[in-house]
Parts: C-alpha cells; sequence; structure tokens
C-alpha cells in the first residue's frame, strides 16, 4: 500500500501542478484579450501633415480583435492606401510613420516588422519627399 502511494501522491501532484499551470495561462490569456479589445484607434499626421494614417478597430467574434488602417490626404480627404493587412490588436505593438518620410512601419510581436513603403502607395512620384 505505502509503495502505491509513493507513486500516486507525485503523479496527484504533478496533475494538479499541471493544472494550476493551464489555469494561470488561460486567466492570463483573458487580460490580454480584453485589453486588445480596448485599442484605441488613431489618426497620425505624417511629418510634413500631407497625409494622416488612420487606424481602425475591427472586432471579430470569432477570431478577436483586429487593426487595419488607411492613409488619407490631407488637402483632399481621399483615401488614397487601403492596406491589404490586418494586425491582431494584441500584438501590435506600434504603427507610425517613418521619420522624415511617408513609408509606414508597422511592428507587431507575432509577425515582426513590416514597412509599407510610400512608392507603394503614393499616387505620384512628384510629391515624394526630398
Amino acid at each position: 500500500m505505502k509503495k502505491r502511494l509513493l507513486i500516486i501522491i507525485p503523479i496527484a501532484v504533478s496533475a494538479l501542478a499541471i493544472m494550476v499551470f493551464f489555469f494561470i495561462l488561460l486567466l492570463t490569456h483573458g487580460k490580454i484579450i480584453e485589453q486588445a479589445k480596448d485599442y484605441e484607434p488613431c489618426s497620425i499626421a505624417s511629418f510634413d501633415e500631407a497625409y494622416f494614417l488612420n487606424t481602425q478597430k475591427v472586432i471579430d467574434d470569432k477570431t478577436g480583435t483586429y487593426v487595419n488602417s488607411n492613409i488619407i490626404e490631407t488637402e483632399t480627404k481621399a483615401v488614397l492606401f487601403e492596406c491589404p493587412d490586418r494586425y491582431r490588436a494584441v500584438d501590435l505593438k506600434s504603427i507610425d510613420w517613418d521619420r522624415d518620410t511617408y513609408d509606414v512601419i508597422v511592428v507587431s510581436g507575432d509577425v515582426g516588422t513590416v514597412v509599407y513603403k510610400y512608392h507603394l502607395w503614393l499616387p505620384s512620384p512628384a510629391r515624394s519627399p526630398g
């Protein structure tokens, strides 16, 4: 009987430790997901205020909260670029203009850093900085 207890007790303690670990992991994940729902959309001017980078929060009940973006021309309010990608809000660290250019830099914990070069979305090369 003692030999069985010596085998059963460590197994039971290990199983309990694993259950506690997954319970804590589940609680932490839930808090992170809730924080993602709190993402606030923003509008960021380019270095010369010729364009605005706008972000929008998109909630998908099945897969989570995402961030989409577009670029509008300040003067005409025309949408010049709709980003084809969306980023999980929970992983998004930053989205902003590159310094002194019209490039947009997205930093995300899951896919890394993505740069949208201005020549891909800018309608006229004459408008490029420099």
